[in-house]
């Protein structure tokens, strides 16, 4: 399976996307102003762990809560997410185990080893294409261990 993903990974590393050019606004005339209620601030996200004792407890409990070897419990999420739910997930992920820059060397190590493989689950599972790829691989796998 890592052999399959590397080369995905590697193959999209070669290839530039190109952009669609923005669109322009259009200008509305002739409408009256109306008066706007001011727009309710949305709520705060949760803040990052500043302490790096506090991240190395994270990344600690975080390793010992996964329930399996894929990457939808590396990201937590069921198989059957949506992409915002995946695109949630790992933001909430990568947000939580910031490390402080003052943060210790071998705790920037773990973090930093911990965050590749998240990145790399979340590359995967937020491609339509390599998330079909992925799950067919993992059929196989059981099927496979059922012999």
């Amino acid at each position: 399976i890592d052999s399959l993903l590397d080369s995905m990974a590697s193959e999209l590393g070669d290839r530039k996307v190109k952009l669609p050019p923005k669109a322009k606004k259009k200008k509305i005339q002739n409408k009256p102003a109306r008066a706007v209620p001011p727009k309710a601030k949305p709520p705060k996200a949760k803040p990052a762990i500043q302490n790096a004792d506090q991240i190395r407890a994270f990344v600690k409990n975080y390793l010992a809560s996964l329930k399996g070897d894929t990457y939808y419990d590396l990201l937590g999420i069921e198989p059957g997410a949506e992409e915002q739910e995946i695109q949630s997930a790992y933001q909430t992920l990568v947000k939580q185990m910031k490390p402080p820059e003052s943060a210790p060397a071998d705790l920037q190590k773990e973090i930093s080893s911990v965050l590749g493989k998240v990145r790399k689950a979340f590359a995967i599972l937020s491609k339509p294409d390599r998330r079909r790829a992925y799950d067919f691989l993992i059929e196989s796998e059981k099927d496979e261990l059922d012999f």
